[in-house]
């Protein structure tokens, strides 16, 4: 219910907004990114006409597009496109952070520089503190932590409390109890 909301403020402001366009850094002259998140080749077909480009879908959700130069074709995701051509990284922060948490609300005013540890704290003021049912689930799976020698440390409830309390992205613990990896971040992790 509230993503609706932030859905219908997202459309709402960027019907008040008006449109810039700035050359991609590496693509100058051939393609343009908009302050809205818009994406146009400027030569489209070697005509020199201006087309606006069809967004994709990625796996997990961002939009993406496929851009072409020196007939090498790259697949970009637009948020990352949108921060490096419109917003300043000072601090040279690898990540860039959607605010309201909507993955196709790509205007300049959504999107921020940040580091992992950042990226995930944001995710918990944005979903952990407004559904605490998680905690209650009772299909969470258990994990034990251990160090790098087997010696148990901690039984944690699931995996959002390690990524709440140790800053630990879930998605690596994961792997490890699936035995994909050996251990991450000094410890090692098994499913209970």
């Amino acid at each position: 219910m509230e993503q609706e909301i932030w859905k219908e403020k997202y459309r709402k402001q960027r019907i008040e907004e008006s449109e810039t366009w700035k050359d991609i850094p590496w693509y100058e002259w051939v393609y343009q990114a908009s302050s809205l998140g818009n994406i146009k080749s400027i030569n489209y077909n070697h005509t020199w006409k201006e087309k606006n480009l069809k967004l994709l879908n990625s796996s997990q959700w961002y939009l993406k597009i496929n851009l072409y130069k020196n007939w090498k074709k790259k697949t970009l995701l637009i948020h990352r496109l949108i921060a490096q051509t419109f917003i300043l990284n000072l601090d040279n922060k690898p990540q860039v952070n959607h605010i309201n948490w909507i993955k196709g609300d790509n205007r300049i005013k959504n999107l921020e520089h940040c580091t992992s540890n950042e990226n995930i704290r944001h995710k918990f003021d944005i979903l952990w503190y407004k559904n605490p049912s998680w905690k209650d689930n009772f299909w969470a799976k258990r994990v034990n932590q251990y160090d790098l020698n087997w010696n148990f440390i901690k039984l944690w409830l699931c995996m959002m409390d390690i990524e709440r309390e140790l800053w630990i992205d879930s998605w690596n613990i994961w792997k490890i109890c699936r035995w994909k990896y050996k251990s991450a971040w000094w410890f090692k992790w098994e499913y209970r």
